[in-house]
């Protein structure tokens, strides 16, 4: 640059700062609600340019690096089992300076959350419940509830994919949640989103004969509960 009134020029360096120290950051662990996988998540650090995430089986395990990356948080998808307790620690760097690491944060893999899916049995106009199949889960809770938003109570535990909820009445809509249980209750899943569906009538049992003295044909089929006509 020119400096006025000077009959020469100079240029005017700006000291660069080197990163010598970077803090540890602070961890948090969580569980991502639909598939039950771990969130690792940290502090910024001043002066990061990366962060490196390790992963042991145990607190005092040997810890191996999963992932180097520029963001403050990852989700441990990849290699974890529902039922399994994963222990992180994470530390910044900048260049070849590696920061301290953080305290040891632990967190169990969740089974996922179940899908569900409602639909009525044609010939009794029931609700059929089916869900897919949950890894690591040993057993299902299924709930009920009136309406979407109100109490829920526990219909029945089961080891099957699907339930036919035959105590309900036609013309009136239920609402279902479903959870997945594992061998250790830390990880269990989160409750399904709430499915609704309203009982149907009942599928008529028709049957068709003749009027001896006429010779035209006869329909009969039984009474319906909830049914107020017929076509």
């Amino acid at each position: 640059c020119q400096r006025e009134g000077c009959g020469h020029s100079y240029t005017e360096e700006i000291p660069v700062l080197e990163v010598t120290e970077l803090a540890a950051p602070t961890v948090k662990v969580s569980n991502i609600t639909s598939t039950g996988k771990i969130k690792v998540s940290w502090s910024k650090v001043d002066g990061a340019e990366e962060y490196e995430v390790y992963r042991a089986m145990s607190e005092n395990g040997t810890y191996t690096k999963l992932t180097t990356t520029t963001g403050t948080s990852i989700t441990n998808s990849k290699n974890t089992e529902a039922g399994k307790t994963y222990y992180y620690k994470v530390r910044a760097v900048a260049g070849d300076v590696q920061g301290e690491f953080s305290e040891i944060v632990a967190r169990t893999c969740d089974c996922a959350q179940p899908k569900v899916t409602a639909t009525n049995i044609a010939s009794t106009g029931k609700i059929k419940l089916t869900w897919d199949k949950v890894d690591g889960a040993v057993k299902y809770e299924v709930w009920r509830a009136t309406s979407k938003n109100g109490t829920y109570t526990k219909l029945i535990t089961t080891t099957a994919t699907n339930l036919t909820n035959s105590k309900i009445n036609a013309g009136e809509t239920y609402y279902y949640k479903v959870k997945a249980i594992a061998k250790s209750s830390a990880a269990n899943s989160a409750y399904s989103t709430p499915v609704g569906r309203t009982c149907d009538l009942a599928r008529p049992k028709v049957t068709a004969t003749n009027i001896a003295s006429t010779g035209k044909i006869k329909l009969t089929w039984d009474k319906v509960d909830g049914a107020v006509k017929y076509e």
